[in-house]
């Protein structure tokens, strides 16, 4: 390629330039592939959560924990299980890496069971809080929890006097 830069009327400055666009087939093979690869892996940012949750150092029998984004998202829900759980947004384990607050609430079982309503119909009673109030509410929870792209295990140590 030639340049030709009049700067003056008796002046010309004229600059050569050779370019070489040559790649050979199988070096664009290779950066196509690099680049597939990249766009593939490096697309997915989401998370998935998962950990054990315990109550004086036992297993929390039953509960439920709930992730609250510091920034604007969706909040994430998991049902503690012997102790175990899984987030959840809807019907997908994938959340969104970030800052969050933590919340835990179980219940025992009901000492009376089911009982009936005025209407005579049945009813579910709620047993005794297990966890303590300050793990219930978003605001006073001192759970905290940093949520990284890919598979996170955090787990949680309540205790009934925090």
């Amino acid at each position: 390629m030639t340049l030709v830069v009049n700067d003056a009327p008796d002046f010309n400055f004229v600059l050569h330039l050779h370019m070489d666009c040559y790649m050979s087939h199988s070096a664009r093979t290779c950066c196509l592939i690099l680049l597939a690869l990249v766009g593939i892996v490096g697309c997915d940012s989401s998370a998935t959560v998962t950990g054990k949750i315990t109550l004086d150092n036992a297993p929390l029998p039953t509960g439920e924990v709930t992730f609250y984004p510091s920034a604007q998202g969706a909040l994430a829900i998991g049902t503690v299980v012997n102790g175990s759980y899984e987030l959840a947004i809807g019907q997908s384990d994938k959340i969104e890496p970030g800052d969050y607050r933590v919340t835990v609430i179980a219940t025992g079982i009901p000492a009376a069971g089911l009982t009936t309503g005025a209407d005579g119909r049945p009813t579910e009673t709620v047993g005794e809080r297990l966890t303590p109030d300050i793990y219930a509410d978003s605001a006073t929870t001192p759970l905290k929890a940093t949520v990284k792209p890919g598979a996170n295990s955090l787990d949680f140590d309540l205790k009934t006097q925090p």
